[in-house]
């Protein structure tokens, strides 16, 4: 599912066209081999060919993907990078493709029609009002007695919810109450260069 990018983000129109095909080439190796596979920069350079220097940086990602009516079928990254985008775009997409617990691994036959939608994140910061969240544009974690929960930036505007109906679908899926937001929660945006296309 394509989106338009709610920041310039890190990468131009070139290294974005290099991250799609990083995860186009994770995906079929995984789905093929039914299993994560090590990343082979000889694998990378045959289906992209030479990858720009923005993906040794440490940059957090997810990688989403969706069937061929919109709906997810899987999506795992990581807010906090722990190590190169090119890395973590690796794993992430094989991790979705096979290892999101929300959904059996995706199929063969399956991968043709998939989208892919690749978000590449800004280092969180914490906030101090929930009325600096801006909807549509802000990434948002919650935390609360041990307990978070994250929203990309795309979320709210997909399912039609205001800021009050997001922090409480957000404060939910961390598994706290509805109105666990309204005291004592920590919260912390980021922002998402959002881009995509079809999985093969």
């Amino acid at each position: 599912m394509t989106s338009k990018a709610p920041c310039e983000g890190p990468l131009d129109e070139q290294s974005r066209e290099v991250a799609l095909g990083i995860v186009r080439c994770a995906l079929g190796e995984a789905v093929a081999r039914g299993e994560t596979t090590p990343l082979r920069p000889a694998w990378i350079v045959e289906s992209v060919g030479v990858v720009p220097a923005v993906f040794g940086e440490f940059l957090g990602a997810f990688v989403s993907l969706h069937d061929s009516e919109g709906g997810l079928r899987g999506c795992i990254g990581n807010i906090v990078p722990y190590a190169s985008l090119l890395e973590t775009l690796w794993g992430r997409a094989q991790d979705a493709a096979l290892n999101d617990p929300r959904f059996a691994p995706v199929s063969v036959r399956e991968c043709v029609s998939l989208q892919v939608e690749v978000s590449v994140l800004t280092p969180p910061r914490e906030i101090d009002t929930r009325d600096e969240i801006v909807l549509g544009r802000h990434g948002i974690i919650l935390q609360k007695l041990g307990r978070s929960a994250v929203f990309l930036p795309q979320v709210p505007p997909e399912q039609g919810w205001d800021l009050g109906q997001t922090l409480t679908a957000l404060s939910r899926k961390a598994g706290l109450s509805g109105n666990a937001w309204h005291d004592g929660a920590v919260l912390k945006v980021f922002e998402a260069q959002v881009f995509g296309g079809p999985a093969q």
